[in-house]
């Protein structure tokens, strides 16, 4: 899954080429460990340092890392005459973390964090496209008065989309941080959690697509050779549905009867599994390893 990165933010625009190809290299590494945290997944020293200099960077805005995707969501959306706009609100709670600059009160005046409401583009048979919007921010303590009015708007919103409190429950960013830093890696991780969820319904919507539309040999290999308990993999890859359920399988989906397919979060268990035993089959597999019939 290290190729689809850089094809969809290939607009980015950042002011540097370096900066843009950072922001490849970032998502990159969440995306392929999912709900890790930021140095698990960026895997050492430098690479982390680099993502978190990256959202501190006063060259560029959380605007403009979502803008990357939204030029690619757009192209999507082209393809169809009719999609679905789905917006979600939902909060980011710091308040167990007051040093944090920037926030506003939430629900009430003893919890605090940011606000957050997302759009996004989904086909009508609930594929998603990708955000088209996200707008963040802090709640000013005079409007605590109207709370109540938000609440029953925002529980009308909730009912529309996981996608932002996926995101928000699975983060794990360094706490030595502002608005701003979180805002960008917010703005980064709904890159990851759209693919995800990409991969998770476009599964279910075109089972029968082969997996290597979406992962690498070395991947669709390690992963079937694993779950067969075969050390050679099959000649040809299995399809996309049976790809996934065997990365859900990884992560703790039992398949059974009446199970239906499986949900984001044991494909991202899964996924994250997958990327060490992918990793360890690359190295013990240099040339292409053979397959069986």
């Amino acid at each position: 899954m290290q190729k689809w990165a850089e094809s969809e933010l290939q607009q980015a625009d950042l002011g540097d080429a370096r900066r843009n190809k950072r922001l490849v290299r970032i998502v990159e590494d969440l995306a392929s460990q999912p709900a890790s945290s930021v140095p698990q997944a960026c895997g050492d020293i430098a690479a982390t340092s680099a993502a978190y200099d990256f959202w501190n960077s006063p060259y560029f805005q959380p605007s403009d890392i979502r803008n990357a995707q939204i030029k690619s969501t757009i192209e999507r959306i082209k393809e169809h005459q009719v999609i679905l706009a789905i917006q979600d609100t939902t909060n980011i709670d710091l308040t167990d973390h007051p040093a944090t600059s920037g926030l506003g009160y939430l629900d009430h005046r003893k919890s605090s964090g940011l606000k957050v409401h997302s759009t996004f583009a989904a086909t009508i048979k609930g594929v998603p496209l990708g955000i088209i919007n996200q707008q963040v921010w802090s709640r000013e303590a005079e409007n605590i008065g109207i709370a109540k009015k938000r609440r029953q708007r925002e529980t009308q919103e909730k009912d529309s989309s996981s996608l932002v409190r996926w995101i928000i429950s699975n983060t794990n960013v360094d706490t030595k941080r502002n608005s701003k830093r979180i805002n960008m890696a917010l703005a980064t991780y709904s890159i990851v959690a759209w693919r995800l969820l990409w991969l998770t319904y476009e599964a279910r919507v075109h089972p029968d697509l082969p997996c290597d539309t979406v992962l690498e040999p070395n991947e669709w290999q390690s992963l079937c050779a694993t779950i067969n308990k075969n050390p050679i993999p099959p000649h040809t890859p299995p399809s996309l549905r049976q790809a996934v359920r065997m990365i859900a399988n990884l992560g703790g989906f039992l398949g059974r009867k009446g199970d239906g397919e499986p949900g984001v979060k044991t494909i991202w268990r899964g996924l994250r599994r997958l990327h060490d035993i992918a990793a360890t089959w690359k190295l013990l597999h240099p040339d292409s390893p053979k397959t069986s019939k």
